[in-house]
């Protein structure tokens, strides 16, 4: 009887074990899906700001846009008048739910029949999820053809339903070398380009994933929420006023996009 007790202590031993180790094994697995389904989407966002597209003046006032004649005085998508690059900020930290609107040179993801566009209109943004508290959908839009309006239209794809938070921040360029130093540029939650006159040069990308799994009855604790993020440095095109000084076929030499530099930093809040 002792012995037969003995062993049934060791073999309920046994199987605590195991049972833990399979907990843990499934811990891992998800921790690991969460790292590649983030790692993913800040890495889709990357490529896009990478190509981040400014018009080429002279060709659109030529030809408008969709190969149409331009009107007098109607003039090319890139005018002051146009918005090709606006992002809007939505609160700050992990309560962000920022949205950023922009023209890339990326190939489009959506395809018409067997063709791909070489300039696409792209936006991010985040909708609520109404199956999940606290959690929110992210969408990235996409509009084949550029027309009149770069920051709408197209079609919204649904990436991602477990997003608590998306931040934008954009770093303004300094006015010289000197008077920045070694202190980080000036950040901004919102950006227009047709205020601001340029580009900014750099912007820093944060994403919060809920790591459960399922449903969920309740919002996310902090030790359930995966942050991730990364500073992506932006091509160094002219400002709308340096564009507005070229000579006529001077802008030529501008009209290729020079990709940008990535910092990558990664953290758990």
């Amino acid at each position: 009887i002792i012995t037969m007790s003995i062993v049934g202590m060791i073999l309920a031993a046994i199987g605590a074990m195991l049972f833990s180790l399979l907990d843990r094994r499934s811990e891992v697995e998800e921790m690991l899906r969460v790292e590649a389904i983030g790692a993913t989407l800040i890495g889709l966002i990357v490529e896009d700001l990478e190509a981040v597209f400014v018009y080429n003046l002279d060709q659109l006032d030529e030809v408008g846009l969709d190969g149409e004649e331009a009107s007098a005085g109607e003039g090319g998508i890139a005018s002051e008048q146009t918005d090709f690059f606006v992002g809007t900020g939505r609160g700050r930290g992990i309560d962000s739910r920022d949205e950023l609107h922009f023209v890339t040179s990326n190939p489009s993801k959506l395809r018409i029949g067997n063709t791909q566009s070489d300039v696409t209109e792209v936006g991010y943004f985040l909708r609520e999820n109404d199956d999940r508290p606290g959690n929110y959908v992210l969408f990235r839009r996409e509009d084949f053809h550029i027309d009149r309006e770069p920051t709408r239209g197209g079609k919204a794809i649904r990436l991602f339903d477990r997003v608590v938070g998306l931040e934008f921040l954009y770093y303004a360029r300094p006015e010289s070398d000197s008077e920045q130093g070694d202190r980080d540029p000036e950040s901004f939650d919102d950006w227009d380009h047709t205020e601001q006159g340029r580009l900014p040069i750099a912007v820093q990308v944060s994403l919060w994933i809920d790591t459960r799994e399922g449903s969920v009855a309740q919002p996310p604790e902090p030790h359930e929420i995966r942050r991730f993020r990364t500073r992506i440095l932006l091509p160094d095109f002219p400002s709308t006023e340096e564009l507005s000084e070229l000579e006529p076929g001077g802008e030529e030499e501008m009209d290729g996009v020079v990709n940008g530099d990535e910092e990558e930093d990664s953290e758990t809040d």
